[in-house]
C-alpha cells in the first residue's frame, strides 16, 4: 500500500502500534486515531487534507518537511494534543480546526503569518492562555475563540484583515480589545457573550461601522453603553441580555436599521427611552425579566414593523394602548406583569420572577381592547393576576397560541369560539374559573386546564375535521363532582359521531382527555388490572371498524421523591400487532402540575382507523383477507418512580355502535353541556342502552387479571 493516496478509517485499535503510512497520501481521514504520535517514517509532504477528530495524538510531525500542499488540518476534540506544529511549514493552510483540544495551552507564533487561512476554530480550548502577539491573517473570514476561558488578551492586528467577517470571543477572559481592531473594517458579527471581565465596551468597537450583529449577553459587569453607540449605523441585531445596563444611550435613535433588540433580564434597567420608538425597522423587542422597568413609552405604537414584543415580568400594570394598534405584531407576551417592581416581591427563589409570591392587595394587569392586533399568532398573559379578559379577544382571527394561565378571572368571553386558528389554549391554575367555553375548531387543539379547581362545566367542544385534540384537566375535581351520569370522553365521542358522518377520507386521527378518575368505565369491554391489555380484531369487523378507544388509570407513585418534576412527564401507549411493534406510539405529556396531583387520573384516547392503518398496514391487509389481528397494548410511564399505571381498558368501536351513539345524542343528559365521568356509573348502560360491540364474542384476551364485561345481547354481523 505504498501508493495509497486516500485513507478513510475510524475507531481502530492498534495494540502493536503503527509502523508505516504511505507518503503518497493526499487525504487522511482517521476518526479516533489511537496513537500519541505519527509513524517516524511518515513523510506527509503531499498531504492535502488531514482530518483526525477525536484522536489521541499529542503532537504532529517533528520533521522539517515542507507541507505546501496541505490545506486543511482538523484535529477537533483531540484532547491529548499539547503542541501545534510550526505553521511556517504549511504556508497555504486554509482551515485550522482545533476546537475541543482541551490540553492545548499555546499556539506556535507562526500562526499569525498564515496568509491563506480562511477559518480558525479554537472553540473550547480551555487551557489556551495566549495567542501570537501579532496576527496578519489577511484571508481570515471566521475566527472562533469561544469558551477559551483562560484567554485574557486578544492579539494586535497588523496589516489588512478586512476579510474577517465573524469574530467569536464569547466565554473568554478578555478585559479589553486592542485599538488596532479598527482595521477589521469588514467585521459583521462580534460575539462577546459571557465575557465576565468586560466592565466597559472597548471604544474601538464603536469604529466597526460594518458591524450588523453585536452580542453582549451575560457581560454582567457592563453597566453603561457610550453615547457613540449610534456610530454603528449598520447594526441590525443588538443583544444586551443579562448585562448590568442601567440606561440606554439616546444615540440609539441613530440605529435606524436595527431589527432585533434583546434586553432580557437587564434587572438594573429602570427606564426605557422614547427615542427607541423611532426605530421603525425594529421587528423584535425583548424586555423579559426587566423587573425594575415600570413604564413604557406611550408612542410604542410607532414601531409599526414590530413583530415580536416580550415584556414578561416588567413592573407595568397598564401597558400603553398604542401597543394594541400594532398591525404587524405576531407574538406578544405579558407573562408575570402585574404592576409590581422587584422590591414589591417576596422571593421563593432568587432571580426567578416566575416563582414569586404576590401580595394580597395586588391589582393585576389591565388590558384595553385587543382588536387592533390583526396579525397576532401568540398571546401570553400567564400569571398577571388578570381579573377580566378583553371581550373582543375573538377578533384575533390569526391567533394560534393563547396562554391565560395563573389568572383570577371567573369567565372567558364566549367570543373565543371565533378563534378558528387556535391550536394551543392554556388556562392552567385559573383557580376562579367556573366555565370553560369551547375555542373555535381548528386543525388541531391542545387545551390545558390543569389545576382549575373551581371549574364546574365545559361548553361542548365540537370535534369536526380536527386531526388531533388534547384536553388536560388534572386536579379539576369540581368538574367531576358537579354532575353525574356522563363523562367527558364518551360525550366527546358522541359529539364526534353526531357532528359528521364518517368518511373514509377524513383527516381525523385521534383525540385525548386526561381527567380525575380511578376506574375504567364499564363501557370499555376489555379491562385489566395493571398496565397491559390484549384484544383481537376479527376479520368480519374490518369493514365495520371505526376506531379503538383506550383508557389508562394512573396516579402518583406512593414513594415518589418530593419536588421532583422540573419537566413534563410522558405517558406512552405501546402497541404490538401480531407480535410486531408499531413504528410510532400515542403518548400524552403530563405537565409539571403532576407534582401537585394526589389522586388517580384517567387518560382516555380514541384512535381512528387512519392512525392505526398508518402503523400496521400489513396487519390491516391480513384482516381484510380473512385473518384476525391480536393487539397487545401496554402503557408505560417515562418515570416509574413518579407515576404508576394501575388499570387499563380497550374498546373496539364499530359502525353500528357509532350509529346508535349518534341517535342517542338527543336523549343524553350531556347533549347540551359536557360533564365528566362520575366514578362507578356506566352511563352507556343506564342512559343510552347501546348495543354491544362485536369484538366481545371471542376477540379478547388480557394479561394479569383481565376482565371481560358481559352484555345482555350479542349480535353477530
Amino acid at each position: 500500500m505504498r501508493n495509497l493516496r486516500l485513507l478513510k478509517i475510524g475507531n481502530v485499535h492498534l495494540p502493536k502500534g503503527l509502523n508505516f503510512l504511505s507518503s503518497e497520501l493526499r487525504l487522511m481521514n482517521w476518526l479516533g486515531y489511537p496513537l500519541k504520535f505519527m509513524p517516524r517514517n511518515f513523510h506527509p509532504n503531499k498531504l492535502v487534507e488531514l482530518i483526525m477528530p477525536h484522536s489521541h495524538i499529542k503532537q504532529l510531525w517533528e520533521g522539517v518537511w515542507s507541507l505546501e500542499w496541505l490545506r486543511i488540518i482538523d484535529l477537533r476534540d483531540s484532547r491529548e494534543l499539547i503542541m501545534t506544529l510550526d505553521f511556517a511549514r504549511v504556508p497555504n493552510l486554509e482551515k485550522l480546526i482545533l476546537k475541543g483540544c482541551t490540553k492545548l495551552s499555546m499556539i506556535h507564533a507562526s500562526l499569525g503569518d498564515l496568509k491563506h487561512l480562511i477559518l480558525l476554530d479554537l472553540n473550547n480550548c480551555k487551557c489556551l492562555k495566549s495567542l501570537p502577539c501579532k496576527i496578519s491573517l489577511e484571508s481570515l473570514e471566521i475566527f472562533i475563540l469561544s469558551s477559551c476561558s483562560k484567554l485574557k488578551k486578544f492579539p494586535e492586528i497588523v496589516g489588512d484583515m478586512s476579510c474577517l467577517l465573524k469574530l467569536y470571543l464569547d466565554g473568554t477572559a478578555i478585559e479589553d480589545l486592542p485599538a488596532t481592531m479598527e482595521q477589521l473594517t469588514g467585521l459583521i458579527k462580534l460575539d462577546l457573550t459571557n465575557c465576565k471581565n468586560l466592565s466597559s465596551l472597548p471604544r474601538v468597537i464603536y469604529s466597526l461601522t460594518s458591524l450588523n450583529t453585536l452580542t453582549l449577553s451575560g457581560c454582567s459587569k457592563l453597566y453603561k453603553m457610550q453615547e457613540n453607540l449610534g456610530n454603528l449605523k449598520g447594526l441590525k441585531e443588538l443583544d444586551m441580555s443579562c448585562t448590568g445596563i442601567r440606561d440606554l444611550p439616546l444615540s440609539m435613535e441613530q440605529l435606524t436599521g436595527l431589527i432585533k433588540l434583546d434586553l432580557t433580564n437587564c434587572k438594573n434597567l429602570s427606564s426605557f427611552p422614547g427615542v427607541i420608538c423611532s426605530l421603525t425597522s425594529l421587528k423584535t423587542l425583548t424586555l423579559y425579566g426587566c423587573l425594575n422597568l415600570d413604564n413604557m413609552p406611550m408612542n410604542l405604537g410607532n414601531l409599526e414593523g414590530l413583530e415580536e414584543l416580550d415584556v414578561s415580568g416588567i413592573a407595568i400594570r397598564e401597558p400603553p394602548s398604542s401597543i394594541f394598534c400594532l398591525k404587524n405584531l405576531k407574538v406578544l407576551s405579558f407573562q408575570g406583569c402585574n404592576g409590581l417592581s422587584s422590591e414589591s416581591w417576596s422571593w421563593k427563589k432568587p432571580l426567578n420572577f416566575l416563582l414569586m409570591t404576590k401580595t394580597p392587595d395586588l391589582m393585576g394587569l389591565v388590558l384595553p381592547s385587543v382588536s387592533g392586533l390583526v396579525s397576532l399568532t401568540t398571546l401570553n398573559i400567564r400569571n398577571c393576576n388578570l381579573q377580566a379578559i378583553p371581550s373582543d379577544i375573538g377578533c384575533l382571527s390569526s391567533l394560534q397560541k393563547l396562554d391565560l394561565s395563573g389568572n383570577d378571572f371567573v369567565f372567558i368571553p364566549e367570543s373565543i369560539n371565533q378563534l378558528s386558528n387556535l391550536r394551543e389554549f392554556w388556562v392552567e391554575n385559573c383557580k376562579s374559573l367556573q366555565l370553560l367555553p369551547a375555542p373555535g375548531s381548528s386543525a388541531h387543539i391542545d387545551v390545558q386546564a390543569n389545576g382549575c379547581t373551581s371549574l364546574e362545566s365545559l361548553l361542548p367542544f365540537k370535534i369536526k375535521d380536527n386531526s388531533q385534540n388534547y384536553f388536560y384537566l388534572l386536579n379539576c375535581f369540581q368538574l367531576v363532582d358537579n354532575q353525574g351520569r356522563c363523562d367527558l370522553f364518551t360525550t366527546m365521542l358522541r359529539e364526534y359521531f353526531q357532528e359528521s358522518c364518517y368518511r373514509e377520507s377524513t383527516k381525523k386521527v385521534r383525540f385525548d382527555v386526561v381527567i380525575p378518575g380511578s376506574e375504567v368505565p364499564n363501557w370499555f369491554r376489555h379491562q385489566s388490572v395493571g398496565a397491559s391489555v390484549n384484544l383481537e380484531v376479527l376479520s368480519y369487523l374490518f369493514k365495520q371498524l371505526r376506531g379503538i378507544a383506550l383508557c389508562a388509570v394512573f396516579g402518583p407513585h406512593q414513594h415518589r421523591p418530593p419536588n421532583h418534576l422540573s419537566y413534563n412527564l410522558h405517558l406512552t401507549c405501546y402497541f404490538k400487532a401480531n407480535g410486531n411493534y408499531f413504528s410510532s406510539y400515542p403518548f400524552v405529556s403530563v405537565s409539571k402540575e403532576f407534582d401537585t396531583v394526589e389522586s388517580d387520573h384517567c387518560w382516555f384516547v380514541y384512535l381512528l382507523p387512519n392512525y392505526l392503518q398508518g402503523f400496521f398496514q400489513k396487519e390491516f391487509l391480513q384482516i381484510a383477507n380473512g385473518s384476525s389481528c391480536l393487539l397487545e397494548i401496554e402503557f408505560k410511564s417515562e418515570d416509574p418512580s413518579m407515576m404508576e399505571i394501575k388499570k387499563c381498558g380497550a374498546h373496539v368501536v364499530c359502525e353500528e355502535e357509532m350509529e346508535d351513539l349518534k341517535q342517542s345524542m338527543g336523549q343524553s343528559e350531556c347533549s347540551s353541556s359536557i360533564i365528566p365521568y362520575n366514578e362507578g356509573v356506566d352511563h352507556f348502560e343506564e342512559d343510552i342502552k347501546t348495543k354491544p360491540s362485536r369484538d366481545d364474542e371471542n376477540g379478547a384476551s388480557g394479561k394479569g387479571s383481565s376482565t371481560h364485561i358481559p352484555h345482555p345481547k350479542t349480535k353477530r354481523v
